[in-house]
């Protein structure tokens, strides 16, 4: 039962702000730490679903199915002012689909899911949109600034689970990098400024006949076998069963060839006399 004073209100607002940080001081990612708020805010708050979105151009999808599904329905389309409320950090309050400008458009689609008030919680970070913390009621519901308060308490928790830009553009390229390595059927090393090798993939434990690649960590390239100057042609000969480079050719000297025959020169033509008619 929602708590009557504001005393009692207060108290609430810190017993769940303490449970949220302390479970981001333990490293609880965003996922898990969004089940912990939603737990902790259910008997807060009226009987209803509270759950984590993303918004995609102007539909919204559970926060955590794959961002490239292509089987994940959207849970709701919103208004182009209702996504630019959201995208500008402001926390949008319906207390009925079906009288909101930014619903009314929807509000069958709505009602038919069992949502007849919402509150949308904008998560922000590096000035962008990451995600919507929602909460919807089956009924039509006037929202108390008590109840908009809890939700967005908890949002300003989870937004602190969420990656920044940066971090989901670095965690991105890993993934991309990782997954060239994994898959490249070419055995590739990597070593440090002293030489050893600090990764090697599969194939080129299976170059080397061995099941781990983790064996030939902390070795150098000579130690497992590949002289450092010539691992990658090694490697590509081995991969590919293509023969060596042939051995360089002894010069020879090029053969003499006779001088062209010189013709002499023709004579000049014998002066003419010319003569005067008598």
């Amino acid at each position: 039962m929602p708590p009557a004073t504001a005393l009692e209100q207060a108290q609430t607002r810190l017993d769940l702000t303490h449970r949220l940080s302390t479970a981001l001081a333990h490293g609880t990612t965003l996922e898990p730490l969004t089940h912990l708020a939603v737990e902790h805010l259910h008997p807060l708050l009226p009987t209803g679903s509270i759950s984590l979105q993303r918004l995609t151009g102007h539909r919204l999808y559970p926060a955590f199915s794959p961002a490239t599904s292509t089987h994940t329905a959207p849970t709701d389309t919103v208004s182009p002012e209702h996504g630019a409320a959201l995208r500008d950090g402001r926390t949008v309050t319906i207390e009925a689909t079906d009288r909101h400008t930014y619903t009314r458009a929807r509000a069958a689609h709505l009602h038919a899911a069992g949502v007849q008030a919402l509150v949308d919680v904008p998560l922000r970070r590096d000035d962008r949109l990451v995600a919507v913390l929602r909460m919807t009621t089956p009924a039509p519901h006037a929202w108390t600034a008590y109840e908009t308060t809890l939700l967005e308490d908890a949002a300003r928790h989870l937004t602190l689970a969420c990656p920044t830009h940066t971090e989901r553009v670095l965690r991105e390229s890993e993934e991309r990098w990782r997954k060239l390595v994994l898959l490249n059927p070419e055995a590739l090393f990597i070593n440090d400024t002293a030489g050893r090798v600090i990764y090697a993939n599969q194939a080129a434990a299976d170059l080397l006949g061995l099941d781990d690649p983790e064996a030939v960590v902390g070795q150098t390239l000579r130690e497992v076998g590949l002289p450092a100057d010539d691992a990658g042609t090694l490697i590509r000969q081995a991969r590919s069963q293509e023969p060596g480079p042939a051995p360089p050719c002894t010069p020879t000297s090029p053969a003499r060839t006779a001088p062209p025959a010189t013709s002499k020169p023709a004579p000049p033509p014998s002066p003419t006399r010319a003569t005067t008619p008598s």
